[in-house]
């Protein structure tokens, strides 16, 4: 079976489709003893199950079950963290009957644990191995925040400068955006070397403004590729969320 590797993804060809598979983790982030970043149990489960539906989404996967494997006991935390999980299902446009998972009800939990695996499916004509760079411009949706910085502004004070789910819903109909890329953990510089392979040529990174190091935290904000014929149709995504010239690739 020709299994293949697209960016953080596994893609398992199954007839004329793929079969998508994201995952994602999060450790020591929730309302238990030894958590060291504190937050209700509902948005960690929500930022849990964020990341990976993104990434699905971020390839116009159509989501078919999402997996939540919890280190926490049912009740009361897990079904909080539960909870947030059918709030980001909803809102990526899947049902939450597509949820399934496991607890961890043996053993007394000191620390939360979220592990989640979306499964989705994608036609294999829409996964090219090599695109033409040709005229392409590189675009940063929303602003890379992790932490403190991510729980202040878009949690407590929700800005809004971070990607949302029903935006991506919106995103993925717009056939002049070519490539869709999340940025997490290992910052927009990570991904800048994916997208160079995925169309074989080198990004020229004409905004020196921008930290490309910068941890995104739980995927706060994706790469685009738009065709130099389609960039004014940019103005139409300006008025829902940040955007910032990245640079183009070389001819």
């Amino acid at each position: 079976m020709d299994v293949k590797r697209y960016g953080d993804l596994q893609l398992i060809p199954l007839g004329h489709d793929y079969l998508v598979i994201a995952c994602d983790s999060s450790g020591s982030i929730g309302n238990k003893e030894s958590d060291q970043i504190k937050l209700a149990p509902n948005i960690a489960g929500y930022y849990a199950a964020f990341v990976p539906i993104v990434e699905c989404m971020a390839v116009r996967g159509e989501i078919i079950s999402v997996v939540d494997t919890l280190s926490v006991e049912m009740d009361p935390t897990g079904m909080k963290i539960i909870e947030g999980i059918q709030q980001a299902v909803i809102e990526s446009g899947a049902l939450i009957q597509q949820i399934t998972g496991s607890t961890e009800d043996n053993m007394k939990t000191s620390m939360t644990g979220i592990g989640i695996t979306v499964i989705g499916k994608v036609a294999q004509s829409l996964i090219i191995d090599k695109h033409s760079s040709a005229q392409k411009n590189v675009y940063l949706l929303g602003k890379a925040k992790v932490g403190q910085e991510f729980l202040e502004d878009e949690i407590l004070n929700k800005k809004g400068e971070v990607l949302s789910l029903r935006f991506m819903r919106d995103l993925v109909k717009k056939s002049w955006v070519e490539q869709m890329l999340p940025v997490g953990s290992k910052g927009i510089i990570h991904e800048i070397t994916v997208l160079q392979e995925r169309y074989d040529c080198k990004i020229c990174v004409e905004n020196q403004d921008i930290d490309v190091h910068k941890s995104a935290g739980p995927a706060t904000c994706l790469l685009i590729t738009v065709a130099q014929k389609d960039i004014e149709k940019i103005k139409q995504l300006e008025e829902k969320i940040p955007v910032t010239y990245i640079g183009r690739f070389k001819e």
